[in-house]
């Protein structure tokens, strides 16, 4: 593993990204995700995500076919050490995920996976 000069506390998903090997693209099917520029891309359409939503796709695309618990994303997105009822930032970002696939994935069901 490789080692970072980010405190574990402050930016949890940078950290646990800083320590392990992640490439600079996750192909899915035709869909793209950027991890440096925190984009989708699919046929040369662009669209940005916020960090959060980001992060959270990218865990949910490493765990594919895995059971993703709340605790899991609260323990990627804000670390171990958080006390606070993260509920409506988590179903915030992944509201912000469906809108992103939707717009660049139009016609498709996706948010009855989520």
């Amino acid at each position: 593993m490789a080692s970072s000069n980010l405190p574990q506390s402050q930016e949890p998903a940078l950290y646990w990204r800083a320590t392990r090997f992640m490439p600079a693209e996750i192909q899915v099917g035709k869909l793209c995700i950027d991890l440096s520029r925190y984009e989708l891309s699919l046929d040369g359409h662009r669209l940005k995500l916020e960090h959060q939503p980001m992060e959270l796709l990218i865990l949910l695309v490493e765990r594919k076919g895995q059971l993703v618990t709340r605790e899991d994303i609260v323990r990627r997105l804000w670390g171990e050490d958080t006390f606070v009822d993260a509920d409506q930032s988590i179903n915030s970002a992944i509201r912000k995920i469906r809108s992103a696939l939707r717009m660049i994935l139009p016609g498709r069901n996706i948010w009855k996976r989520w």
